[in-house]
């Protein structure tokens, strides 16, 4: 990563991450497990998945996550990834088991982002023609 300031990236590294991610498209929203597992581990996951990324909202996120530095699996930079890592948190899915009170918590916190990742997906289709990949 760039040159980093106690409050994460500098604004100069953060716009020249922004350019350089917001052209990377190795994410997509229906890449599964089992495409992820297949990935040599050397390479990354980089960019957004559905729709374009805002650098606003890249800046947001990246200085979000600078609170949380210091555990090792939640990735710095949301937007470039590690296949190595990626291949680690997917492997959270088998060995995590939620109560039913988590499992509910857990599927409160996803439904705004699911709701905006549908609502991105139906904007998509009915600008490509396509069906949306919810």
């Amino acid at each position: 990563m760039a040159a980093m300031t106690t409050g994460g990236p500098s604004q100069a590294a953060l716009q020249r991450r922004f350019n350089l991610l917001s052209h990377r498209q190795s994410n997509h929203c229906a890449l599964r497990p089992q495409d992820v597992s297949a990935l040599a581990s050397s390479r990354r996951l980089q960019g957004a998945c559905c729709t374009a990324m805002v650098y606003e909202h890249y800046v947001k996120q990246i200085r979000g996550l600078t609170a949380y530095r210091s555990i090792p699996q939640i990735p710095r930079d949301p937007y470039d990834i590690s296949v190595a890592q990626a291949k680690e948190l997917l492997g959270y899915d088998r060995s995590i088991q939620l109560t039913p009170s988590e499992k509910g918590a857990s599927r409160r916190a996803m439904k705004p982002a699911n709701t905006a990742r549908a609502a991105a997906s139906a904007g998509a289709g009915a600008r490509s023609g396509a069906s949306p990949n919810i």
